[in-house]
């Protein structure tokens, strides 16, 4: 979310795949997905099916 916040993401910006989040924060898939799941159960952001997540204002 500091990303977000910070204005590293922007709206409409792709986020990492999740596998790319997974690896570079040293963390299960399963972690990963949890974090994306609640990133937009907060609003920030927005899946798309079969594709990936985004950012949303």
């Amino acid at each position: 979310m500091a990303d977000i916040n910070d204005g590293c993401l922007n709206v409409k910006d792709k986020f990492p795949f999740l596998w790319v989040t997974s690896t570079r924060h040293q963390v299960s898939m399963t972690i990963a997905i949890a974090c994306y799941r609640l990133l937009e159960a907060e609003g920030y952001a927005v899946a798309k099916t079969q594709k990936r997540y985004f950012g949303t204002d």
